[in-house]
């Protein structure tokens, strides 16, 4: 995840760059650091084929609302809540084996995943649903990227969302889990 570390350090420098940052040691939020966040973090979020399909306004109106988004954040929190996602590996306690960690899984998993993603990532969820005992895998058909896995009902991601969990259900419940 070295782009991802990327990104993280640049969200942190950006923040930091804000005069009320103060080292983190902030008593007024510092908002004007939040909103250029959205930026850096898009590439991470949407794929390049939602980016090529969508209008300029539309484009724009999505990038206010995760402005607005990031501006709700408390800085400290949003650096923090970044610099974990990297350093999180669940593979740690194997030696680093993620094979041996995810067949330590036995309860019944629903792995759900774009089916398109932000450029340069890999198919890392259909691994991860691979290695686990009792997983079943779905792609949302979407170019939205990660943002499909928080689709609203009503939108066809969030309705194949629906079905998938609702199927998982009753298939975990069938097996008495």
């Amino acid at each position: 995840m070295p782009g991802f570390r990327l990104t993280v350090d640049l969200v942190n420098t950006v923040i930091a760059l804000d005069p009320e940052w103060q080292g983190g040691h902030y008593s007024r939020n510092p908002v004007e650091g939040l909103p250029p966040c959205r930026d850096a973090v898009l590439s991470w979020v949407v794929s390049a084929g939602y980016l090529d399909r969508i209008s300029s306004h539309d484009l724009a109106a999505g990038l206010e609302g995760m402005a607005r988004a990031f501006s709700e954040w408390d800085a400290n929190a949003l650096v923090l809540a970044l610099c974990g996602i990297p350093r999180h590996d669940v593979s740690a306690p194997f030696d680093g084996d993620m094979t041996t960690a995810l067949a330590k899984i036995t309860a019944p998993a629903l792995v759900l995943a774009s089916a398109k993603r932000p450029a340069g990532r890999d198919r890392r969820a259909r691994r991860i649903a691979d290695g686990l005992k009792h997983a079943r895998y779905a792609e949302i058909p979407s170019d939205l990227g990660h943002r499909a896995v928080r689709a609203l009902p009503g939108t066809p991601e969030g309705d194949f969302i629906d079905r998938q969990i609702r199927g998982f259900s009753h298939a975990a419940e069938g097996r008495g889990e």
